[in-house]
């Protein structure tokens, strides 16, 4: 399981009340995981050092993002965004330290998706249609990612964003 993975668990699970007499003192949960894109290895270490949970690397290559995620040195949680991957290009991002890649869905080989090595997140379109949505639900990707978004978001963007989590789970 990535270590991704395990922190949106971590955030989506409800404790319980406590048992036994005294105060309580409980933080209020966080509602969302703050998560930083860059483009470098001084980026991503800064992201992390100043409390990112999450980084993300942006590369023209998955042999740039490689090689920016190995600079990280395994700081913290850090995967790659990359146009497209293959088997070869899972290979090298796992080998140098990535939690996670996020890749195009069309454009990422059945072979390079092995949750048990490293996590997935697969970049889709907001708008997707109800089949492909609903097809992802059993192929267990950590998340989705639907890209930046283009600007202030409306209540019809807000319903997309609803309709593509609850039918993909």
């Amino acid at each position: 399981m990535s270590q991704l993975q395990k922190k949106i668990e971590r955030l989506a699970r409800q404790d319980g009340p406590r048992l036994g007499f005294g105060p309580v003192q409980r933080e209020k949960p966080r509602a969302m995981l703050l998560a930083v894109i860059a483009s470098s290895g001084k980026e991503a270490k800064a992201a992390l050092k100043d409390g990112a949970d999450f980084v993300v690397v942006r590369a023209a290559t998955v042999k740039d993002a490689a090689k920016v995620v190995k600079d990280v040195d395994g700081d913290g949680c850090v995967g790659a965004l990359v146009s497209s991957l293959d088997e070869a290009g899972a290979t090298a991002l796992r080998d140098a330290g990535s939690d996670f890649a996020i890749a195009v869905l069309e454009k990422t080989a059945a072979a390079a998706v092995d949750s048990e090595k490293m996590g997935h997140v697969v970049e889709i379109p907001v708008s997707s249609d109800e089949p492909t949505l609903r097809g992802l639900a059993p192929l267990s990707f950590d998340a989705l990612y639907v890209g930046d978004a283009p600007g202030a978001l409306t209540l019809a963007g807000r319903l997309d964003f609803v309709r593509a989590a609850t039918m993909t789970g």
